[in-house]
């Protein structure tokens, strides 16, 4: 009994020193202290005592050896968190203190004396302050925020849900916003998933651009990097919440939140929902300049404890969203360049420009704007081309040819509008061709056909310079293949009727001859194409499918099912789908495209799907696959999808 009264004894002397108010235990509604600061000039040395206290407390057997451990573990983060200027983990961390004291003393693990005045020692040295939160006025969400270094971040997970969606919806161009686990469209359904509440909305990449409250705004790479540099070693440590994490027999992934970031692992939406309770995955605003369907993000692992990673992550992807404060002197327009127009043709020119410069928020839109008047401006004609820091391109269509137009970059943030320098050009004149061109390389002769501002072969490719069988593949060598033709032949190959009705089929390095992959438009690859025609590349497809669309091509004059559109007057499987490419195909290419169905070679061998199927290479890649465009006898639409580059599909080459 002494050694209680002595441990209790030196208790009140560590309260006396603290104030003069009288000791009482604190009620159960008065000890949690929610988002309160510490006094700037607070003393830790009571902190130590209580460390001290509840070693002798330990010692005496009032306390098992764990429960020791865990309740100084806890201190000491407190301690640390103190040291570092990081107040709000501090009052996190003490709070978790006092809720672990809260559970002895109702297990009969502690005596309640001996815990309320612990507790209480705790509640002195916390500040009643003003909170550090503020409130989302769009659905008057609160939000609790921290400062680490010279920035302040939210110090929990965006949760603004104008809208949802299920994780089988996707852009990479549009918002979307998801909840984890949630496969409605209904907001009201997808806020009551016990998720929402834990883990806020997982963002794509543009919802991410424009979801920050006001005053607030989604980091740029930039923001990330210096948060990291700031916290330096075990950062992630510092990062994670002290609980919410995956633990395993070989792992605990919980951090000790010193920095007051609270990170939670809210998975993220990657074609599925993945890795909710393990990995945290943020975006940042800034673009990968190497591919422009992709921007940077930073996560944590559950069993990676000391290390936030950086990634470019495809922007159809659902990952959370922190936002960070910007004050009012760092916001401003943007700073955005454009460069001299290039690729003039009789209706078409490409501008690229370039944010430099952000101005402190986020932007959320960025292109160009073009008129045949000076100094032209988003109210006029303009060309949307993505968001974020970094460089862009934009194909500007429907030109006069013979015309003179003025073009500016533009970028947009919460200030704005800013505008780069202007440039001016004149289109070429119209020029008026014949509708059939001869290849040098075999003298075979090719129809071709003018949509919009883009001429297109109106047949496949048949060029063969030599053929494989179906069972010999590649995605590094060329081969060239004839559906149905299973030798090495030349001549023997061009026997074969699908050669006269469909052309070759190329695997993607063939296609290409030898050139690497292109995004622009032009895409500026010959590839396997005659002199004075190119390899379209993914943009350039787009072109075709929105003039088709904008141009009244679409089933029944209106839409974006152009597929009929393009698609050939025969050969096709016959479809019962009103609008699809099989359906009545005596309606079919109004376009002049007459795409084929010549199936294609499969990458693990073999042909398959001919009068199903009509597919079409791109210059364009994606990671180590390549973007396509595709028919089908049962659609009405034209597919884009990404593929293996072993596959064998048919070309068609498009005007330089």
């Amino acid at each position: 009994m002494k050694h209680v009264l002595f441990i209790l004894c030196s208790l009140l002397l560590i309260l006396s020193c603290q104030k003069e108010d009288d000791f009482c235990f604190p009620t159960e509604s008065d000890v949690q202290i929610q988002n309160h600061q510490l006094k700037t000039s607070f003393n830790t040395d009571p902190l130590f005592s209580l460390i001290d206290l509840i070693g002798d407390l330990q010692i005496a057997g009032d306390l098992k050896k764990g429960q020791a451990n865990s309740l100084i573990s806890k201190i000491e983060n407190a301690i640390k968190s103190i040291e570092k200027g990081n107040l709000n983990a501090a009052t996190g961390q003490l709070n978790s203190f006092i809720k672990g004291v809260e559970g002895m003393i109702k297990k009969g693990a502690l005596d309640d004396i001996l815990g309320y005045s612990m507790i209480n020692i705790v509640t002195d040295v916390l500040n009643p302050g003003s909170e550090d939160s503020f409130v989302d006025s769009r659905d008057g969400r609160e939000y609790g925020y921290v400062t680490i270094g010279d920035q302040t971040w939210m110090s929990e997970n965006l949760a603004y849900l104008p809208l949802v969606s299920g994780s089988g919806d996707y852009s990479f161009s549009e918002p979307y916003y998801y909840v984890y686990n949630n496969e409605s469209d209904d907001v009201e359904v997808a806020q009551a998933n016990e998720n929402f509440n834990k883990y806020g909305v997982l963002y794509n990449r543009e919802a991410a651009m424009i979801s920050c409250p006001e005053g607030w705004s989604l980091p740029q790479d930039q923001d990330w990097s210096e948060l990291i540099s700031f916290l330096g070693e075990g950062v992630a440590t510092d990062l994670k919440a002290t609980e919410g994490w995956y633990i395993s027999d070989w792992t605990d992934g919980n951090g000790d939140n010193s920095s007051g970031f609270t990170a939670l692992p809210g998975g993220i939406l990657w074609d599925e929902f993945n890795y909710e309770g393990q990995e945290a995955y943020f975006w940042s605003s800034t673009e990968n300049s190497a591919n422009s369907m992709a921007a940077w993000c930073y996560y944590l692992y559950f069993h990676l404890t000391d290390d936030v990673y950086r990634t470019d992550m495809d922007k159809k992807n659902g990952l959370s969203v922190r936002c960070i404060k910007k004050t009012g002197a760092e916001i401003g327009l943007a700073t955005v360049t454009t460069s001299d127009p290039f690729n003039i043709t009789q209706y078409s020119a490409e501008v690229s420009g370039e944010v430099v410069n952000d101005g402190g928020a986020a932007v959320f839109d960025r292109g160009i704007t073009w008129s045949m008047e000076e100094n032209p401006t988003i109210q006029e004609m303009y060309s949307s081309n993505g968001s974020g820091i970094g460089t862009f391109s934009c194909f500007i269509s429907g030109l006069e040819p013979g015309s003179s137009y003025y073009v500016r970059a533009y970028a947009s943030n919460e200030v704005g509008t800013s505008y780069g320098e202007q440039y001016s050009f004149t289109t070429e004149e119209q020029i008026i061709g014949p509708s059939v061109f001869t290849d040098s390389r075999d003298g075979t002769e090719y129809k071709y056909i003018s949509l919009g501002s883009q001429t297109w072969m109106a047949e496949n490719l048949a060029f063969l310079p030599s053929v494989d069988a179906s069972a010999s593949g590649s995605d590094i060598e060329p081969m060239y293949y004839v559906y149905g033709y299973e030798g090495n032949d030349v001549s023997l190959a061009k026997q074969n009727p699908n050669y006269t009705t469909y052309g070759v089929l190329y695997n993607w390095p063939a296609a290409m001859n030898g050139s690497s992959g292109s995004t622009s438009i032009p895409s500026g690859i010959q590839g396997v194409c005659p002199d004075g025609w190119h390899l379209p590349s993914d943009l350039e497809w787009t072109a075709l499918i929105n003039y088709l669309s904008d141009n009244g091509y679409g089933y029944e004059g209106s839409g974006s099912d152009v597929g009929k559109a393009m698609a050939s007057t025969w050969a096709w499987i016959t479809s019962t789908i009103p609008g699809a490419v099989g359906y009545d195909q005596n309606d079919n290419n109004d376009s002049g495209f007459k795409a084929f169905p010549a199936g294609f070679r499969n990458a693990t061998g073999g042909f398959l799907g001919i009068s199903q199927y009509a597919y079409f290479w791109s210059t364009s890649v994606y990671g180590s696959s390549t973007w396509y465009r595709m028919l089908h006898y049962n659609y009405g639409g034209v597919y884009r999808n990404y593929s293996n580059p072993k596959n064998g599909y048919p070309v068609r080459c498009l005007k330089d």
